[in-house]
């Protein structure tokens, strides 16, 4: 993800998809400086060093656009992979089409969708003391 903007307003919808499912989720500047390039070893290193077990990267991609009953909405399909930390491999993967009209409802939707699939599957636990 290229455009901080965006990057922002998507590891903001996940992160806030995660929390409300009891999951402790921080974006992914609370680790790594937003500006610079990370191998897959040093964000590892990081991540454990701040006591995360997973890491998701989010990957966006096939955006077009749809017109409907006059409104114009965007098409996007986004990509996830789950990497658990301490085991040095891919937990899950998935993806999800989302439609909305701003790039912030495509996300919002996005983030909704997959960690409804990920809790159903068993992939994502409430932290210790979570709220119900």
């Amino acid at each position: 993800m290229v455009d901080l903007d965006h990057r922002k307003i998507t590891e903001r919808a996940f992160v806030e998809a995660l929390r409300d499912k009891g999951v402790d989720a921080v974006p992914s500047t609370a680790i790594w400086a937003p500006n610079r390039e990370y191998t897959p070893e040093e964000k590892e290193r990081a991540a454990r060093a701040s006591g995360f077990d997973a890491i998701l990267t989010i990957t966006v991609g096939d955006e077009r656009e749809t017109t409907r009953y006059k409104f114009t909405q965007t098409v996007m399909r986004v990509d996830l992979c789950l990497s658990a930390v301490e085991r040095n491999e891919v937990a899950w993967v998935g993806s999800t089409r989302a439609e909305g009209r701003s790039f912030g409802i495509l996300m919002v939707v996005a983030a909704g969708d997959i960690v409804d699939r990920m809790r159903d599957k068993g992939i994502i636990v409430k932290a210790k003391g979570a709220a119900p």
